[in-house]
C-alpha cells in the first residue's frame, strides 16, 4: 500500500520544515511538524527523522525541554525501526546530546556526544567530517561544563585528525576559535 510513501511523505515534509525554521520561520515549521506527529508513519525510522527535526525546532524556540523530550523519543524509535546504520544512529544520538547540552545536562551531552563518535569511528569514519562535528561540539560542551583542559584536548584531537586525514589543508577557523578559547580559559595565551 501506501504505508512507505507516506513514510517518504512525512520525512519530506519534516525536512522542509527544518529547513524553514533556519530562515526565520521556526513557529510555523513546529506546526507543520506537530501536523505530520498527530498521524505518525507507520515506519518507525521516518517517525524518528520527524521526531528528530521537531527536537532541532524545540531547541530553536528556546524549548529546551522539548527539545529533548523529542530527542529522546526520535532514538527510541530510531532504535526500534529494525537494522540502522551507525551514521543514523550517530545523527540522532547527537542531537540527543545536543537537547542535553540545552537543558545544562553537560555529562549527559558528553556521554551521548561519545556514543556517536563511536558509531563514526566503528565504520571507520572516525576522521569524516561528521566525527570532526561531534568533537567540536563535545568540546564546546566540556567548556560550559567548566572542563577547559578537556575542551583543549579535544580540540587537538580535532586537529590531529584534520592533519593526518588532509596534512596541507588548513583547520577551519570555528576550530581555532573555539581553541583559542579553551586555552585563554586555562591561562594559556597561545598553544605549546
Amino acid at each position: 500500500g501506501d504505508e512507505p510513501a507516506y513514510g517518504l511523505h512525512a520525512e519530506v515534509m519534516c525536512a522542509h520544515a527544518l529547513a524553514i525554521s533556519g530562515m526565520g520561520r521556526a513557529n510555523e515549521a513546529a506546526a507543520n511538524i506537530d501536523r505530520e506527529l498527530s498521524q505518525p508513519p507507520a515506519n518507525r525510522a521516518s517517525f524518528a527523522e520527524c521526531l528528530k527535526a521537531r527536537s532541532v525546532v524545540a531547541g530553536t524556540l528556546d524549548d529546551a525541554a522539548g527539545s529533548l523530550l523529542y530527542a529522546r523519543e526520535a532514538l527510541q524509535q530510531l532504535r526500534q525501526s529494525g537494522p540502522i546504520s551507525n551514521e543514523q544512529e550517530a545523527d540522532v544520538l547527537q542531537n540527543l546530546a545536543w537537547s542535553y547540552h540545552r537543558t545544562g545536562r553537560h555529562r549527559e551531552a558528553i556521554d551521548y556526544y561519545e556514543m556517536a563518535l563511536q558509531k563514526f569511528t566503528a565504520v571507520g569514519r572516525g576522521s569524516s567530517d561528521g566525527a570532526m562535528v561531534i568533537r567540536n561540539n563535545m568540546a564546546l560542551v566540556s567548556e560550559a561544563a567548566g572542563m577547559p583542559k578537556q575542551a583543549l584536548q579535544l580540540y587537538d584531537d580535532t586537529l590531529a585528525a584534520l592533519a593526518e586525514r588532509s596534512p596541507d589543508a588548513k583547520p577551519p577557523v570555528y576550530l581555532a576559535v573555539n581553541r583559542s578559547r579553551a586555552l585563554q580559559a586555562i591561562g594559556r595565551l597561545q598553544g605549546g
